[in-house]
């Protein structure tokens, strides 16, 4: 899940036809490879966090997204909507 989180949060930065710009992805310079890693793993887990407070309501995936980096990023969307599904899933079972 964090992983699929994280490459949707890249791909959202570097695809030319959707992309976030990167003060969207916090404060601070973004100077290297590492200091964008750096920033995208801060920004799924602050993703994860909002989604916690939200129990993993799927209907709190888009307010989730936006609140945290200041635009629609669809594919992280997405991936928070499998996700609380998931969730939803395994809570059915038990």
């Amino acid at each position: 899940m964090l992983a699929e989180l994280r490459s949707a949060l890249a791909l959202a930065c570097l695809d030319d036809d959707t992309s976030v710009p990167l003060d969207h992805l916090g404060a601070g310079p973004v100077r290297s490879r590492a200091d964008l890693a750096a920033r995208i793993e801060a920004l799924a887990q602050a993703l994860l966090e909002r989604m916690d407070a939200e129990d993993w309501d799927p209907g709190a995936a888009p307010r989730a997204v936006t609140s945290v980096l200041a635009a629609s990023v669809p594919a992280a969307e997405a991936a928070l909507l499998r996700a609380a599904g998931s969730r939803a899933r395994l809570g059915e079972v038990r």
